[in-house]
């Protein structure tokens, strides 16, 4: 039977479900993964079959409206920047949706950016649909949805918000839905027909992160828990280069910095920051080139490309990022403390998670940050690293992508 996922967006993105295609493959089911042609290698390496979606995500992060919601900040202010950096390419990416799903399939999995186009694929298809976010997407009286609201506004108002949060994801797809309803021979539907379902509890929700780091809210049921972490295929064949591997070995584990898929527009102000902040922190550190660019060498400071986190994170004394829900889950995996460096979405909700569960000395938000205020958190981090190893034992005992594999095999059969 097959089995179609849904998961554009930024690498750490899709790479959750590499590893859960791989494991829903090794169950018997076909599996293919719709997204950017830029992550097609990603896919295709992990034995899965790859169907190409329209867009180029770092294309759009490069402009100078993507750089300025990347730099703004969460809140309802970065929400509208987002809305305005995305407007064009959201048409397109439901029509490649719409497209990619026409070709068929036995059962959909949506991550939290397709499932609002994907929704309606499963309508024409006649097949069952899981809507499989990275992140606390249904609405809870416990807290609203980061990228809104900071803090609670109580149980009410959380709710409220959290409704408005998938109307506002209804809408942004509506222009590509309509057109992609009369394609599938569907009649028009109206606004609000996804966030109907989710409220009615009509369609099932499998969420992808750790109940450790999130535990379940009050109103959702033991279904609608955190299953674990899908962590991405493994390559266990992967080499360091001879630098990276010498670097190592010549002192006490370094830090990682590294902001992953992010873009900013003041690169040689960042990497000014990142070498004061080492500097000042009085420790070794590599950094990791990503998106934004980073370019940091000095004796106690050694950049590099890509490297799996898997093999990197375990090798560090701390770990500082940008909190995307993929890196989130690598750091706490490898057992080492993070520092957040949150800019957008739902990267400041991880951070303020990591800090409320001690697995992390703080966060400071990426438009406020300072050499001396990094610094600070990176001498703080070690304080945290045997709570951050405990922690780490009980995410690493978890099967995420298992219990996805029983689920489906429960409904399919």
């Amino acid at each position: 039977m097959g089995i179609l996922i849904y998961a554009p967006g930024s690498r750490g993105d899709i790479a959750p479900f590499t590893g859960l295609g791989t494991r829903l493959r090794e169950a018997g089911y076909e599996v293919a993964v719709a997204t950017y042609e830029a992550f097609g290698d990603l896919v295709r390496d992990a034995g899965l079959e790859f169907r190409g979606i329209p867009g180029d995500p770092r294309g759009i992060g490069a402009t100078a409206e993507g750089q300025r919601w990347q730099e703004g900040g969460g809140g309802p202010r970065g929400t509208l920047l987002m809305m305005k950096a995305f407007r064009s390419h959201l048409t397109e990416l439901s029509e490649g949706i719409i497209e990619v799903g026409a070709r068929g399939a036995d059962l959909v999995l949506a991550n939290s950016m397709a499932v609002f186009t994907a929704y309606h694929v499963a309508e024409a298809l006649r097949v069952p649909l899981f809507a499989t976010p990275l992140q606390p997407w249904m609405p809870t009286a416990d807290f609203p949805p980061d990228m809104l609201v900071s803090r609670s506004i109580g149980a009410w108002g959380n709710q409220t918000v959290g409704r408005i949060s998938l109307l506002m994801g209804e809408q942004l797809m509506r222009k590509g839905v309509l057109a992609g309803r009369k394609r599938l021979g569907l009649p028009k539907s109206g606004l609000g027909a996804l966030t109907t379902s989710v409220i009615r509890r009509e369609l099932p929700v499998i969420n992808g992160y750790s109940p450790v780091v999130v535990p379940k809210p009050s109103d959702w049921t033991a279904e609608e828990n955190g299953v674990g972490f899908w962590w991405p295929v493994s390559r266990p064949d992967w080499q360091p280069s001879t630098e990276l591997a010498d670097f190592l070995a010549a002192g006490p584990p370094p830090v990682y910095i590294g902001f992953g898929s992010r873009e900013f527009s003041d690169r040689d102000r960042l990497n000014d920051l990142v070498a004061n902040a080492v500097k000042l922190a009085g420790v070794r550190a590599v950094v990791q080139t990503g998106w934004a660019g980073l370019d940091v060498t000095s004796d106690d400071v050694l950049t590099i490309g890509e490297a799996p986190h898997e093999w990197l994170f375990p090798r560090m004394a701390a770990v500082v990022h940008h909190c995307g829900a993929g890196t989130t889950g690598a750091g706490l995996r490898a057992g080492v403390p993070a520092v957040g460096v949150p800019a957008i979405t739902d990267q400041p909700f991880w951070a303020k998670q990591l800090e409320r569960i001690g697995a992390s000395p703080g966060w400071v938000p990426f438009g406020e940050l300072s050499a001396e205020r990094l610094a600070e958190l990176i001498r703080r981090a070690p304080e945290h690293t045997e709570r951050t190893r405990e922690l780490s034992e009980l995410v690493r005992a978890e099967d995420g992508a298992g219990e996805v594999v029983r689920r489906v095999t429960r409904l399919l059969g």
